[in-house]
Order: C-alpha cells, then sequence, then structure tokens
C-alpha cells in the first residue's frame, strides 16, 4: 500500500508541473491548484473507499485526507521548482541579451 500511494504521489508531481508548465502561472494560482489536487484526492479517495451504505472508516477517512494533504504539498513543491527554474531561465535570457546574445 505504502508503494502505491508512493507511485501516485510521483506521478501526481509530474502531472502537476506539467500542467503548471504548460501556460505561466502565477504563484497564487500555483499554490491554488495544488490545493485543489490534494482536495480532490482526498475526495476521491473517500469516494472510493465508501461502501455501498455510505458508510466509511474514521481511520480510512483520516488516512484518504492526509493523503490529500501530501498531494497538495507535493504540488507546493513543484510551484516552488517551477518558479526556481523560470527565474534561472530568465536570468540566462537577460545574461544572454546583455552579452549580445552570444551563448556560452
Amino acid at each position: 500500500m505504502k508503494k502505491m500511494i508512493s507511485f501516485l504521489l510521483s506521478l501526481l508531481s509530474v502531472l502537476l508541473l506539467t500542467e503548471t508548465s504548460a501556460h505561466a502561472m502565477s504563484r497564487p494560482e500555483c499554490y491554488r491548484e495544488a490545493r485543489k489536487w490534494g482536495n480532490r484526492e482526498a475526495r476521491l479517495c473517500i469516494q472510493d473507499h465508501t461502501d455501498e451504505n455510505g458508510h466509511i472508516s474514521t481511520d480510512t477517512a483520516e488516512a484518504c485526507v492526509d493523503f490529500g494533504d501530501q498531494v497538495a504539498e507535493i504540488g507546493r513543491k513543484n510551484c516552488e521548482s517551477y518558479f526556481k527554474a523560470l527565474r534561472k531561465l530568465r536570468a540566462k535570457s537577460a545574461a544572454r541579451r546583455a552579452s549580445g546574445g552570444q551563448s556560452s
């Protein structure tokens, strides 16, 4: 189960990074998307583990909420990586322009 959760978190991490890279996103938008991903994954987890009578154990519900929190945290970390890479790219572009367009 832990390996599966780890795999899912890694997959979601890649998907969120791809999603945020598709268009320029502001920091608040990126964090909002990360939070939405976490909430959605928690909700889906709860739906998947609710029985036909609409019941779910407290432990399972808490685990789903924790999973959603982990997804949101990974999303926030991906936001930071995205903006760090964007800053580096902009700095390289500015340096190239300042040096007359020659690449090193």
